[in-house]
Formats: C-alpha cells, sequence, structure tokens
C-alpha cells in the first residue's frame, strides 16, 4: 500500500475551494438535481489531486456520460454494480487498499445503484463500507447523490458518515452551493451560501439573491411525502396502483407483467431458473402481498422461495388447496437486514 504525508498543503482561495479540490480528509458529498450539475465539482476535485500531483482514482460505474479527469495521472476503474454488491464493492476496496492516500477517489454519482440493486439500504451501506476505508487510510472521496430521490435509509448514512456535504441548486444559468454538513479537522468553512463562477467560490451577500437562489432550488421539497420514498417503496406503491386498475378491467397489461418481473427479480429471486418457475405461479397479488410481510428490503431467501413457489403452485393448479392449507402468516427478514447488520 503506497501512502503519503497527511499534512497536505492548504489549498488556495476560500475555505469551499479547498474542500473542493479535495485538500481535506475525508468524504465529500455534492446533493445535485441532476448529474450533470455533478460535472464542475467533480472537475475541481481533479483539478485539485493534479495541483498536489496526486494519482486520482475515478471508480467508473453509471450510465451517463464520463466525468471530465483528463489527465496523465488519472486511472479509470470500471466497476458493475449489475453483477451484485459483493464483487462491486470488493472490486473497489481492492484498489484503494492499494493506492492508500496516494490517491484521490472520484466516484459517478451514487444513486443509480438503488435502481441496479433494488435498495436504498445497500446504497447507504456501500457508502459506509467505502468510507470506513477510505478512514483508515486518511483518503480524500467525492461524491454525489441526488435530491428528493432516496428514503432516509439512504441519506442517513450519507448524511452521518460524510465529513462534508454540500447542497447545490441551479437558478438562471448559475450553481449556487449551500454547506449544510462540515467537519474536517483543520479548516473551518462558513455555512454560508456561495455562488460557483468560473471554478470559484463567492459567499452571497445580498439576502435578496440567497432567498430567491434557495427557493428556486427547493420546490420540490415542499412537504409531499412521496419524495421520501425509495425505490423499494416507490415500486410497491405502484405496483398496488396496477393491482387496482387490473382489478377494475379484469385484464393483465404488459405493464403488469414487467412490474411481476421487477418484484420478483427485487425480493424474490434473480436465479434465472427459479425465476422462469415464479413467472409462472406469482400473480401480481401475491407479490404485493409479500411486500406487505417483508421487515426490509432485498431477497427472501431460497428457502422462503421455495416455500412460497410450492404453495402457490399448488392453489394455481387445484383451488380446493384452499380449504386444506393454514392461511400463510410468515413475515421474512431480507437479505438487506443482515448486510445493515454486518456493516
Amino acid at each position: 500500500m503506497k501512502t503519503m504525508d497527511d499534512t497536505r498543503k492548504p489549498g488556495h482561495g476560500v475555505p469551499l475551494e479547498q474542500v473542493a479540490g479535495g485538500t481535506a480528509v475525508g468524504a465529500l458529498v455534492w446533493q445535485v438535481d441532476a448529474q450533470s450539475d455533478y460535472e464542475p465539482f467533480a472537475a475541481m476535485f481533479a483539478a485539485g489531486a493534479r495541483d498536489r500531483s496526486q494519482r486520482l482514482i475515478y471508480f467508473r460505474f453509471g450510465d451517463g456520460p464520463m466525468l471530465t479527469t483528463t489527465d496523465a495521472m488519472t486511472e479509470v476503474v470500471l466497476a458493475h454494480p449489475q453483477e451484485g454488491f459483493e464483487p462491486f464493492i470488493s472490486e473497489m476496496l481492492k484498489t484503494i487498499h492499494e493506492h492508500g492516500n496516494s490517491a484521490a477517489y472520484l466516484f459517478d454519482c451514487i444513486s443509480p445503484l438503488a435502481a441496479d440493486w433494488f435498495s436504498d439500504q445497500m446504497v447507504g451501506n456501500f457508502f459506509v463500507i467505502i468510507c470506513a476505508t477510505l478512514g483508515g487510510f486518511r483518503g480524500t472521496a467525492c461524491f454525489a447523490i441526488l435530491r428528493n430521490l432516496h428514503s432516509q435509509y439512504a441519506m442517513d448514512p450519507v448524511t452521518n458518515t460524510a465529513q462534508g456535504l454540500l447542497d447545490v441548486c441551479r437558478h438562471e444559468n448559475r450553481l449556487y452551493v449551500q454547506p449544510l454538513k462540515m467537519e474536517y479537522e483543520s479548516l473551518s468553512c462558513p455555512h454560508v451560501l456561495h455562488v460557483c463562477k468560473n471554478g470559484h467560490f463567492e459567499s452571497v451577500r445580498d439576502s435578496h439573491t440567497a432567498a430567491v437562489a434557495l427557493t428556486a432550488g427547493r420546490r420540490d421539497n415542499l412537504g409531499l411525502a412521496r419524495h421520501h420514498l425509495g425505490v423499494w417503496s416507490r415500486t410497491f406503491v405502484e405496483a398496488e396502483a396496477l393491482l387496482d386498475a387490473q382489478k377494475q378491467r379484469g385484464v393483465c397489461t404488459e405493464k403488469t407483467r414487467a412490474m411481476c418481473d421487477r418484484i420478483l427479480r427485487m425480493a424474490v429471486t434473480r436465479d434465472p431458473r427459479v425465476l422462469r418457475l415464479v413467472q409462472r405461479y406469482f400473480s401480481l397479488e401475491d407479490l404485493v402481498f409479500l411486500g406487505t410481510r417483508m421487515l426490509g428490503t432485498g431477497l427472501i431467501g431460497g428457502k422462503a422461495a421455495d416455500m412460497l413457489l410450492a404453495r402457490a403452485a399448488l392453489l394455481l393448479r387445484d383451488p380446493l388447496w384452499r380449504d386444506l392449507l393454514e392461511s400463510h402468516d410468515s413475515f421474512f427478514i431480507p437479505s438487506d437486514v443482515f448486510y445493515t447488520f454486518l456493516v
């Protein structure tokens, strides 16, 4: 493992510029409305690493455009979240252990990971594990997360673990930054609104400008509970609406079948052989009921899936089994709960 002196030279400019450039040790998170708003701040972080003659490790796992890191000292590490949580994070941890704090670490926006893993909770677990490893090496890292997309199961671990959390809003083609959390050892940054101009930050001293910028960038936050639902809860809310529509029309639409496939992969199995079986025997009503019996998010496990599959097959083939089988009242502790316990 390579190391460098922990006492990095202070950056130039206001404290927020030093934080954005990666001078301060710890994890920095930009909360943005769109991934494109992350681009200029990722470029600042990359430029800061270059100015310190520090290698930049760019963990590339998103589907969007690559972040701008045009520099000979940048190493792009491709990671594939679709392969599963453990292979994905193991590759990153291996890279961090190899380079330690001799490198700065830039990550794609982590919000799409919730869709890949069907879980906000695993996004939070990912962030905690990565930051714990970086903390052991006193490393510096840059992340982004989308506003109003995640439940507290993702946001609480990110907020509690990050050293810096900066809220970004766009108004009249300008980006404004509000520090929400700044807990760095040797750097104090005022929690006031800043405007980003040509790669530099200036404090907004005009109260009218500050009020207009903040209210324009926060309208989606005004008390709508749906903004606090994660990918898991949103999926089951949509499934319930589809089920109600299906009962009214009496037909199974293509959208309903797609929803069944999605929930099966979220909660029951991702094994292709088992998936073909459960697709035959599980209805959308079965899956919505399953969602009400799950104490968390993730897969219910092979034995539980087999039990439900056997029951569904019997009931579908002969309705007389309804009078012979006991009412099903099991609760399920899915896989994300165990991951979170270990984390």
